[in-house]
């Protein structure tokens, strides 16, 4: 238990509520000598929230549910 942060214990049997899920797309672009990586994605379900708005596809903001990452190389 963490006396600082409410509900921060790690329990195996609660584990899977706490799984986030979200969708996109992307693109890989293979070259010579490095990859450039383009993809888009948007909040499916957040955990973090509390009752019918944890999943976003009911009250979708692009603001804060939406990221779009450009890479060079590999993910690791």
């Amino acid at each position: 238990e963490y006396e600082t942060q409410e509900g921060g214990a790690f329990k195996l049997k609660d584990f899977y509520k706490e799984l986030a899920a979200a969708y996109g797309f992307g693109a890989r672009f293979d070259f010579t000598y490095f990859i450039l990586r383009v993809d888009m994605g948007v909040k499916a379900y957040d955990p973090a929230l509390v009752g019918g708005e944890k999943w976003r596809f009911r009250s979708l903001n692009w603001k804060d549910d939406f990221a779009f990452h450009f890479a060079v190389g590999y993910p690791f």
